[in-house]
């Protein structure tokens, strides 16, 4: 718009409020119909509810499996962690002392990657998931026995925990 045809002050619609002529600048009445109808179209083809900030389940899921054991249980412990999720544990279920105290953490975990993607939620029961999570719990005890130098025999009840879940679990914790 011109600057000769606009004043500072002036209203859109009515009596301009510093000369008191006629100032109408009213867009078109088709214009705004299409205007509304085209925005109405937009809005009806993008997903409902809150599918536009949520990733897939999967995608969470596998996020929190992949985070350090120290990252998982401040997850775990949070107030505002995923409620749809199955947080429950045994722990590390038939292990022996100190074996399964001082890889507790990242037994949790472990279990965590077992409930949702093998039982509860079956986000994805595949020989190649398990395996991960499998690989995702080794690497996690060798952080922990390096973290921990002075546990006895760590990295050896690591590499023992590792082959236990390989051979002798099938998705049942």
């Amino acid at each position: 718009m011109s600057r000769a045809g606009w004043r500072w002050g002036a209203s859109i619609v009515g009596v301009d409020r510093v000369g008191g002529e006629r100032a109408d600048r009213r867009p078109p009445h088709r214009l705004v119909l299409v205007v509304a109808l085209v925005g109405a179209g937009l809005a009806s083809m993008l997903p409902s509810g809150s599918a536009l900030a949520d990733p897939p389940l999967k995608t969470r899921a596998t996020g929190v499996v992949s985070v350090s054991y120290g990252e998982f249980m401040t997850i775990k412990r949070s107030p505002a962690r995923d409620k749809v999720f199955d947080w429950s544990t045994d722990g590390c279920s038939w292990t022996p002392p100190p074996w399964s105290w001082e890889q507790r953490a990242p037994c949790e975990q472990h279990d965590f990657g077992y409930r949702n993607f093998g039982n509860g939620l079956r986000l994805e029961r595949t020989e190649d998931r398990r395996a991960w999570i499998d690989r995702r719990f080794l690497t996690e005890m060798l952080r922990n026995c390096r973290q921990h130098w002075w546990y006895p025999s760590c990295v050896d009840g690591a590499y023992t925990m590792y082959a236990v879940v390989r051979n002798f679990n099938n998705w049942r914790d």
